[in-house]
Order: C-alpha cells, then structure tokens, then sequence
C-alpha cells in the first residue's frame, strides 16, 4: 500500500469519526429539547386546570357570603341577647347595651355588618 492510500483511509476515518459525534450531540440535543417542551407542556396543564377552577372558587366564595349572613346575622342577634345587649337596630333600646358601652357596641356592630355584607366579598 502506498503512503497516499494511508494517508486517505485515515482521512475518511476521522471524517466518519467526527460524522458520528455530530449525529450523536444531534441526537441528545434533540432528546432534550422533546423533554423540556414535554415539562412545559405538564406546566401549561397544571395552569389551565387552576384557571379554570377559579371561577368556581368565585361563586362558591360569593355562595357563602350571601347565603350565610341570615343565620351568622340570627346567631349574633342571639348571642347579644344573651349578653343583655339589644341587638335589633330600631329595638327601644336602640343596639344600647344595658352596661352603657355603646360605642363598643356599635363600632362591632359595624365591623359585622361590612364583614358579612355581599359587597366585602366581590
């Protein structure tokens, strides 16, 4: 064999060689762009199914502020019945506690009322 044909199979084996690299680094770099979109694709998912469960949880929300401030509102006329206040605005004696504490008074009964109204929940 002469020196030229050496020189020449070494040549194309190196070609080869380096072809081989390029198609392998081609490969695992596709891999992982499939596995990163694969990922993305999972975060997306998880996204959509919270932002669809929102306007349920808004209703629900808006359910339990307007349905339960009848029995919330009855439960706290009682429980100040109890504690000797008259809890009934309009009452004779006016939401005045029979202690004399009537600013106390008032000033929960205001902060009950904002809680449980239908426009502290929107």
């Amino acid at each position: 064999m002469s020196k030229g044909w050496i020189v020449l199979v070494v040549l194309v084996v190196i070609v080869l060689a380096l072809f081989g690299q390029y198609v392998s680094v081609k490969n695992n770099l596709v891999a992982k762009d499939q596995a990163v979109k694969a990922a993305w694709s999972q975060v997306d998912i998880v996204l959509q199914r919270r932002a669809d469960l929102i306007p349920n949880l808004v209703e629900t929300v808006k359910g339990y502020g307007s349905g339960g401030e009848g029995g919330m509102v009855a439960g706290g006329h009682r429980a100040a019945a109890a504690r000797g206040f008259d809890s009934e605005p309009g009452g004779d004696g006016e939401g005045i506690c029979a202690t004399g504490s009537d600013r106390v008074w008032r000033h929960r009964q205001g902060a009950v009322g904002i809680a449980f109204s239908a426009d502290a929940v929107r």
